[in-house]
């Protein structure tokens, strides 16, 4: 599973009956978190109460309080790293779990900013890099990328494309990025499964009852690379119901596989 969780301690608070009960009821091998917005310190070394889970954090050392992303795994992983290749990843936005049959790559890729003002280093250095990490990583074993990929890649992942062009996570740069991802033989799973399938997002802004009317985006995603496809059986978007607080403006989602 994947979960940009906008606030790690506020959304342990907004979720019925916190984390624990999530992990309870969700039961998930391998949970990725990202945008948790703390330091390691200010999270309880007992977190998650089930023992059963291995945890990898990294924080962001650029601003308190800022990114992050967290990985909490059943399966032991055989190395964990952060960071990638080229990038200075102060942010905290990249964690990389071994497995036996794959890797895994939990990332919360950078906004390209209200005013467009980091769409260059988003595209002209992070995406490039991006894209050479995971094939790097191929190489040696199947990928799994997964996270808050912060790009609504086709006009049916956002709810009013006409007017969203130069809107960071829709510019035609970010999309074009992503197509050379997907052309490299790397598979978006839920658009592999669910090609035609509309109004299904993964984030909606807190403003103006967006979530309510339905007005989101498919942001976060299951990436992999094709010698997985075999192995896919489904991915879902777990949207939250409405009523009462959220506990993020993202959902969850799932990607289940039989390896």
């Amino acid at each position: 599973m994947s979960f940009n969780v906008n606030g790690l301690r506020a959304c342990q608070k907004n979720l019925d009956g916190g984390f624990e009960q999530f992990l309870a009821t969700h039961q998930p091998d391998i949970l990725c978190l990202q945008e948790v917005k703390c330091d390691e310190s200010q999270i309880p070394p007992d977190f998650p109460s089930d023992p059963s889970y291995h945890r990898v954090f990294h924080g962001s050392t650029a601003k308190k309080g800022y990114s992050g992303t967290m990985v909490l795994s059943k399966i032991k992983p055989e190395s964990t790293s952060v960071g990638m290749p080229g990038v200075q990843d102060n942010e905290g936005r990249v964690i990389t779990v071994e497995y036996p049959k794959f890797y895994l790559v939990n990332t919360y890729i950078p906004n390209s900013g209200q005013s467009l003002e980091r769409l260059g280093y988003r595209t002209k250095n992070w995406n490039p890099k991006m894209l050479a990490y995971l094939l790097e990583l191929r190489k040696k074993k199947p990928v799994v990328w997964t996270g808050y990929l912060n790009v609504a890649y086709l006009d049916i992942d956002v709810y009013a494309p006409e007017k969203m062009h130069r809107v960071a996570g829709f510019t035609d740069e970010e999309r074009a990025d992503m197509a050379t991802v997907l052309n490299s033989g790397f598979i978006d799973v839920y658009r592999a499964l669910y090609p035609t399938e509309e109004d299904n997002y993964t984030f909606w802004s807190h403003f103006a009852n967006n979530f309510e009317r339905n007005n989101g985006w498919r942001l976060d995603y299951f990436v992999i690379s094709p010698d997985l496809s075999g192995a896919v059986v489904d991915v879902q978007h777990l949207r939250f119901k409405s009523g009462g607080k959220r506990p993020s403006d993202h959902c969850p989602i799932a990607l289940y596989l039989q390896l």
